[in-house]
């Protein structure tokens, strides 16, 4: 069968610098980068103990290999930019000093926030739940846009991006772009109307009174899409009706876990070593 084919979509959690569950998943997976397509949801770096190894590696697969980019991403990006400094528990420092450097950062600021694969839909974290699948689209490309030209330090110089807030009624645009780009990589639960709660990490079971998960009744399941994403290790791995949660807490001594979209099939690997003083 001609290279070309696509055999398989795999959809990869959160790795968050763990290139040795990574390198075991593909192993599991059988993965080979001439056949089949490889997501990542974002988070390749930050808290584990090989960004660089990550970004190397999953860089260096060609067209058949990409990510999304994640809040941690987001991060880097920024830092690499001069906009924001490293802080203890960052683990990114390695790209950053690396001589390669240059190739990676602009290859990082190129993927995307969100794609559309047939009946799936692939985001790091959510979405709110009055957003459709276009005006979600539109978002994604704009902040896209910004990332990857002359405003990318603009852009998150603006701390919208950092935590996810509702966004602002009007005024600046930069502003509503940063906080949209929050919501894409940072949103797990909202409150009655819709607003993103900025600090919520917890548990299902822990959701306050009059908050739910981003997901439920959101207007993108109307379309009959499902929308698989990461972010959120205390959900866990889950499969709900219109959503996949595909973060399975890799970084904390979980599973590094994959999709196949063609027929949902799932595969994980156990990820022995946590890194709590990393965690956050």
């Amino acid at each position: 069968m001609p290279p070309s084919v696509i055999m398989a979509t795999w959809v990869i959690g959160d790795v968050h610098g763990c290139l040795e569950p990574l390198l075991a998943l593909t192993k599991r997976i059988g993965f080979d980068p001439g056949r089949d397509r490889l997501w990542f949801l974002g988070d390749l770096v930050n808290r584990g103990p090989d960004s660089l190894g990550v970004l190397r590696w999953v860089a260096a697969r060609g067209e058949n290999v990409s990510s999304l980019l994640g809040n941690h991403d987001l991060k880097l990006l920024a830092c690499s930019s001069g906009v924001e400094k490293l802080r203890r528990k960052d683990t990114f420092g390695g790209v950053l000093d690396a001589p390669d450097r240059d190739e990676l950062i602009a290859w990082l600021a190129r993927r995307p926030l969100l794609v559309h694969l047939g009946r799936h839909v692939l985001v790091h974290a959510g979405l709110l739940p009055t957003w459709s699948l276009e005006e979600t689209e539109e978002w994604a490309s704009r902040i896209s846009r910004r990332l990857n030209g002359a405003g990318r330090a603009a852009l998150l110089s603006r701390p919208g991006w950092k935590k996810p807030r509702p966004l602002p009624g009007g005024g600046d645009d930069l502003d509503r772009l940063a906080a949209a780009a929050g919501i894409l990589t940072g949103v797990r639960i909202v409150d009655g109307d819709g607003a993103p709660d900025p600090e919520f990490t917890g548990t299902l079971a822990m959701i306050p009174r009059g908050f739910r998960p981003w997901y439920e009744g959101a207007r993108i399941q109307e379309s009959g899409r499902t929308v698989v994403f990461g972010h959120w290790a205390n959900h866990g791995f889950a499969r709900m009706n219109g959503a996949v949660c595909l973060d399975s807490a890799c970084l904390y001594g979980g599973a590094l876990s994959a999709l196949r979209l063609e027929d949902g099939a799932v595969r994980s690997v156990p990820c022995p070593r946590a890194w709590p003083a990393r965690a956050g």
